[in-house]
């Protein structure tokens, strides 16, 4: 079984992110500390919040009418940075965002880093490999 999560950078467009949604598809929002993953639920958003530093976190439903879905809309249009997450269908969630969050602090030390400049990292466990990447366009 792949055992891995993927994150891909979406664009500050509330109602394209909420079509990324599916049974296997998260979207994920941070604004400086704090963490917002939006899951599609049989008929509703399920929303979990977090922020860095502290053990316990949020939860909140909204249903997929006209104002649960414009709540959500407004919580991603105020997120600094989205992201979309792909995960396996039997995955934990609570561990697919505790990974998703991991991954985004590390790839974006800051929230206000530019998406589009070159980003360094290294790979763990590997010494004196560093892999360059470049944003999206």
């Amino acid at each position: 079984m792949n055992e891995e999560i993927h994150i891909s950078v979406l664009g500050k467009d509330p109602e394209a992110a909420l079509k990324e949604l599916s049974p296997c598809t998260m979207v994920a929002g941070r604004s400086h500390d704090d963490f917002l993953y939006i899951f599609n639920a049989a008929d509703e958003y399920m929303v979990f919040s977090h922020t860095l530093g502290f053990s316990e976190g949020g939860r909140k439903s909204f249903g997929k009418d006209d104002k649960g879905t414009a709540i959500v809309k407004n919580l991603l249009d105020v997120a600094e940075s989205v992201f979309a997450v792909e995960f396996g269908r039997d995955f934990n969630i609570y561990g697919v965002m505790c990974s998703a969050e991991e991954a985004i602090i590390n790839m974006f030390p800051s929230a206000d880093v530019d998406l589009n400049e070159d980003i360094d990292f290294f790979i763990p466990n590997r010494e004196n490999q560093k892999t360059k990447t470049k944003g999206r366009s």
